[in-house]
């Protein structure tokens, strides 16, 4: 029931911005949200978040400029 609550609704997006920072990780550890390489591509905390949110709803395995493949 919290998470129905608006003040919880950001939980949303980090539980799957979490999901895809793993399926990324799982194929590659240079692809995790605060890597070296995602931090220079992506220096913004917020973009990061609505692009690995993005990772973790989708389903496949490539996922645009920080490819799986």
């Amino acid at each position: 029931k919290a998470l129905e609550k608006p003040a919880y609704t950001h939980l949303y997006a980090a539980t799957y911005a979490l999901i895809g920072h793993e399926k990324m990780v799982s194929q590659d550890s240079s692809h995790g949200m605060f890597s070296e390489k995602t931090l220079e591509m992506m220096p913004d905390l917020y973009h990061r978040i609505a692009y690995f949110e993005a990772i973790g709803r989708a389903e496949g395995g490539e996922y645009g400029i920080l490819s799986c493949n």
